[in-house]
């Protein structure tokens, strides 16, 4: 066991138990520590595991080198109410093989710039885009009521190809409010009068002055 990997890794109940190097990739596999789970049907403590399939998943590089999990996939067996289900992980989606911080880390590099992302990374395009389009749907639960200005940006999640998307910030709290599919004026008209937007000379909540920045922008 690597305490002082698994130390880094900061995934909880999770040990290190081996680490492999493999040409320009690190194959770390884990440990999970906790012996049982409390079951989502009936809430009683369990630790019958029926199966475990581990799982390669991808997590952020490091000096480098791509790095790999193999996590443990546990289905358990719950005696009082019969019923089978898999142990879910904080730090992986179900049915996914990214952790959700390599999916966050791909999806901000796609908003600032894509270029070169699929080759560095040895991603598909596919990928990409479905680990962009699953971040963007956490993201766009950011709370508008303090807004008073907002950036707005454009990017291509595929070079070369008309495929375009509109982020939308608040420059003032440092956060993305919005990722709209498609660049056009209507659209972005659209998401804006959705949002009741802080006018701050006001004090009142509009949208008519950001949508009329929009139109003359255009």
């Amino acid at each position: 066991m690597d305490f002082h990997l698994a130390h880094l890794l900061s995934f909880p109940n999770t040990t290190v138990e081996t680490c492999q190097y493999c040409d320009n990739s690190v194959v770390i596999k884990i440990t999970l520590l906790n012996t049982g789970i409390y079951c989502p049907h009936c809430d009683r403590f369990t630790e019958d595991i029926n199966q475990d399939r581990p799982i390669l998943v991808r997590d952020l590089p490091a000096f480098g080198k791509k790095v790999y999990l193999e996590v443990p996939r546990r289905q358990f067996f719950c005696s009082n109410c019969q019923k089978f289900f898999t142990e879910n992980l904080d730090y992986i989606h179900a049915k996914r093989r990214h952790t959700i911080r390599y999916e966050q880390y791909v999806y901000e590099r796609v908003i600032a710039s894509n270029i070169g992302l699929g080759r560095e990374e040895s991603l598909k395009y596919d990928e990409i885009k479905a680990m962009f389009d699953a971040r963007a749907k956490n993201e766009k639960k950011n709370d508008w009521s303090r807004v008073e200005r907002i950036n707005i940006d454009e990017f291509s999640v595929r070079k070369g190809h008309k495929n375009f998307q509109t982020v939308i910030g608040d420059p003032d709290n440092q956060c993305l409010l919005d990722v709209i599919d498609g660049h056009t004026q209507q659209k972005v008209t659209e998401a804006l009068m959705e949002q009741p937007l802080l006018d701050s000379r006001t004090g009142k909540r509009s949208q008519c002055r950001y949508v009329g920045r929009v139109s003359k922008s255009n």
